[in-house]
């Protein structure tokens, strides 16, 4: 092409424009509003699972097991199953998916602050434990897992069989279960109806009071405080099991220890 004000010609190179690469959507995890009716519900059948649990299965375990604890882990056992199978089964066939129960994605930071959290408040639960004993008084071994064994029980078979559900209770079904039915739930519904705030105090001080033992109760509120905290941020259910399960881990890895310290002073 030619420039018609000027005396030479002048060239015009055509360049393509440059094109971006398409940028991908993002994908939001979106989740249903809890319905109360569902909700009531089931708590209702998890507490249908409790009141079986603590009655009808307690009673048959003592009488068909030795040991004392080991009756009482089975029913434990047994409610944790029973709440599990209650809000999963009654989720998925109510139209809810296991995202709208918190098993959302979450990022690697805040996977990393699950752990820390779940290392750093075991001492913190130590110190809260050991200020009830001295401003109430008590005795530590309150809050022990075994029962002081009678010379028949130190030898019976149940033994096995009440040391595999304790772990199975304090390392899996209580991060799991617990979680799920505090966090999943009931923090997810009391948070659309409530502020972030108030629905985290109300969960996390039932958390604490769920547990029903005395010397724990205050430890307990508060890493229910922590851990409702969490997941109302992170909106993740990952996290909060994750803590729970690095500090139930360590006690096990602690009474473990403690356990073999004391075969090896007995030997």
């Amino acid at each position: 092409m030619f420039d018609e004000h000027s005396s030479s010609p002048r060239r015009i190179v055509w360049t393509p424009p440059v094109l971006s690469p398409p940028v991908p959507p993002q994908v939001v995890e979106t989740h249903v509003s809890w319905k109360t009716s569902d909700v009531l519900l089931m708590v209702l059948l998890c507490g249908l699972c409790l009141l079986l649990g603590l009655t009808v299965v307690d009673t048959l375990a003592h009488q068909l097991m030795d040991v004392e604890w080991v009756a009482s882990a089975t029913a434990g056992s047994f409610v944790y199953c029973g709440v599990l199978v209650v809000i999963l089964g009654v989720s998925l066939l109510r139209g809810y998916r296991l995202r709208d129960l918190g098993f959302r994605r979450t990022t690697g930071n805040w996977l990393a602050a699950g752990v820390g959290l779940g290392v750093i408040f075991l001492p913190i639960r130590l110190i809260l434990i050991f200020f009830i004993l001295i401003v109430f008084g008590g005795d530590l071994s309150e809050a022990a897992l075994f029962g002081e064994p009678t010379e028949s029980e130190e030898f019976s078979a149940w033994y096995f069989l009440g040391f595999i559900e304790l772990l199975l209770m304090i390392g899996v079904f209580a991060p799991v279960v617990e979680e799920l039915f505090f966090r999943g739930l009931l923090h997810s519904w009391l948070g659309q109806k409530i502020a972030a705030i108030p629905a985290i105090i109300f969960t996390g001080f039932l958390f604490g009071l769920a547990h029903l033992d005395p010397l724990l109760v205050t430890s307990n509120i508060v890493l229910g405080f922590v851990l409702s905290a969490t997941y109302h941020y992170s909106q993740s259910l990952w996290v909060s099991m994750l803590i729970h399960f690095v500090n139930n881990g360590i006690v096990l890895v602690m009474f473990g220890c403690l356990m073999v310290l004391v075969v090896l002073a007995g030997a």
